[in-house]
C-alpha cells in the first residue's frame, strides 16, 4: 500500500492528510459501506464519521515528535487499518476510544514488540467492555467491605460472599454473578489477573479497612491496560 506523506505546515495538522488518504484505501470500508447503502446506511455512516472524526480530533492534539514516529513506523498503515476496522465493526461505540488509544499507544512505545502490539488488539477485539471494567477494577480493590453484614446476608457460598461485598462498591459488575464469574475466568485465562473465580478470592482483602487498595491484575494485564488507555 502506497502512503502519501503529505506537506504538513502547522502541528495540529500532523498526520491527518496521511490518515485521510489511508482511509478510503481500508478494503472493509469500502466493502461494508456497499452493503450498508442498501441495508443501513445512516447508522453505518455515522459510525464512520464518528470513528474519523475522534480519530482525526485526537491526531491533531499531538506534537511534532508523534509526527516523526509516524514517519518512522514502517507498519503505521497496517496499524491504522488494524485499529481502525475493529473501531467500525465492534459491536460496542464505547470502545472505540480505547482502538484510537491503543493505535497512539503502539506508535509512541518504541518499547512495546509487534508480538505484543498484536495481542493486546486482539484482546481488545474480542473482551467486552465488561471485560475491560473487570479487569481496572480488579487492578485497585478498594470495596469498603466492611460495610457489609454478612451474618444478615446468609451467604451460603464464598463466590456469593465475595459478589456481595463487590457489590456495595461496583454494582455494576454484579448485576449477574455468574456472568461476571465467567468474565473473570477470561482475564484469567489470559494471564491478565491471578484469580481464575470469584470463589478463589480471599474475602479477607476485600473487607481490610486500611485504606489500602488489592491488586489482581498481572504484569501482563497492567501492561494490556496501559496500551488502551489514553495517556
Amino acid at each position: 500500500m502506497k502512503e502519501v506523506i503529505p506537506d504538513i505546515n502547522t502541528n495540529k495538522k500532523i498526520g491527518l492528510a496521511i490518515l485521510k488518504s489511508l482511509f478510503g484505501q481500508i478494503p472493509i470500508v469500502n466493502v461494508f459501506s456497499a452493503f450498508c447503502n442498501e441495508y443501513v446506511n445512516s447508522n453505518w455512516q455515522e459510525r464512520i464519521e464518528f470513528t474519523q472524526e475522534t480519530l482525526l480530533k485526537r491526531f491533531s492534539e499531538l506534537d511534532e515528535k508523534f509526527e516523526e514516529k509516524i514517519r518512522e513506523r514502517k507498519n503505521f498503515a497496517s496499524l491504522l487499518g488494524t485499529a481502525y476496522q475493529s473501531a467500525l465493526t465492534d459491536i460496542e461505540e464505547e470502545k472505540i476510544p480505547l482502538y484510537i488509544n491503543s493505535l497512539i499507544n503502539a506508535i509512541n512505545n518504541e518499547d512495546l514488540d509487534n508480538t505484543k502490539i498484536h495481542i493486546f488488539l486482539i484482546f481488545l477485539k474480542d473482551f467486552t467492555l465488561m471485560h475491560i471494567k473487570v479487569l481496572e477494577f480488579f487492578r485497585a480493590v478498594n470495596c469498603n467491605g466492611y460495610r457489609i453484614n454478612l451474618t444478615a446476608c446468609k451467604m451460603n457460598s464464598k463466590k456469593d460472599m465475595n459478589a456481595e461485598i463487590i457489590r456495595v462498591t461496583r454494582p455494576e459488575l454484579v448485576k449477574d454473578v455468574n456472568l461476571f464469574d465467567s468474565v473473570i475466568n477470561d482475564l484469567y485465562n489470559k494471564n491478565l489477573i491471578n484469580v481464575p473465580a470469584l470463589s478463589a478470592i480471599d474475602s479477607g482483602l476485600l473487607m481490610q479497612n486500611n485504606g489500602i487498595s488489592v491488586r489482581f491484575t498481572t504484569d501482563f494485564g497492567n501492561e494490556f491496560l496501559d496500551f488502551i488507555k489514553e495517556n
